[in-house]
């Protein structure tokens, strides 16, 4: 049953087409939400609005334009924040909806998704415009749709490889961590992998316009608990 105060907001994605799974469209990889940036609804989404709703429902179904009656299209395997905003990954299940929309997204044809949620909000003011600030939003599913609430949510190149490497980045650091919650030992090869990923994110950060106060107290925040993680005990902060 639909929620009776559920809302509907729709993001810019960039699919990864390539590799297994990726290619027939069966797998779906992009950004269902970005954060700081104001909708053409005047909405703004706050970093860490979905931590609540992830730790309570890890995974939620994929629709097909928020088709609540008909049956789900698929599910996805990844719902994480990172800096940009929430990322995610799903599959796309090979019923009649499911196999048209695998095309739909092989061809180009659809590259929108939309969140279904409920949300607490704030309003506020940002250049004399009034702004509805979603700070805590729960998620109750993704869908794939015809056209984006979010023109602007893209990442910092628009070109379809840089997007592309910076999805990768974002489900490698995604991943990592999650093996690193569930006690899982992450060979040294993946950690330099995943701290070279962070590195890229940190810089992609700056290029978006962090300052360099900010960019510090990320990197020395996940040194910190990247040392914590690897057993160090004498780890500093210095600046």
């Amino acid at each position: 049953m639909k929620p009776d105060h559920m809302q509907f907001k729709s993001a810019g994605f960039g699919m990864a087409i390539e590799g297994e799974g990726l290619q027939s469209g069966e797998l779906v990889i992009g950004y269902a939400s970005v954060f700081n940036n104001i909708d053409l609804g005047d909405d703004r989404v706050i970093p860490g609005a979905y931590r609540k709703t992830l730790a309570e429902t890890p995974n939620v179904p994929v629709l097909w334009q928020h088709h609540s009656e008909d049956m789900p299209i698929g599910k996805t395997l990844l719902l994480q924040e990172d800096s940009y905003g929430l990322i995610f990954q799903a599959r796309i299940e090979p019923t009649r909806q499911g196999l048209d929309a695998r095309i739909l997204v092989k061809s180009g044809a659809i590259q929108s998704v939309s969140i279904g949620y409920e949300a607490k909000t704030r309003m506020t003011r940002v250049d004399g415009r009034q702004v509805r600030d979603l700070e805590e939003i729960k998620l109750y599913e993704i869908s794939l749709v015809n056209w984006a609430m979010n023109p602007l949510a893209q990442l910092t190149s628009t070109s379809s490889a840089n997007l592309q490497a910076c999805l990768k980045d974002s489900l490698l650091i995604a991943q990592v961590e999650q093996e690193q919650k569930r006690g899982i030992p992450v060979p040294e090869r993946k950690l330099v992998t995943y701290l070279e990923a962070q590195q890229r994110r940190l810089e992609r950060a700056l290029y978006n316009g962090k300052t360099a106060r900010q960019l510090l107290y990320e990197v020395s925040f996940e040194l910190q608990e990247l040392a914590k993680k690897a057993g160090v005990t004498h780890a500093t902060n210095r600046c």
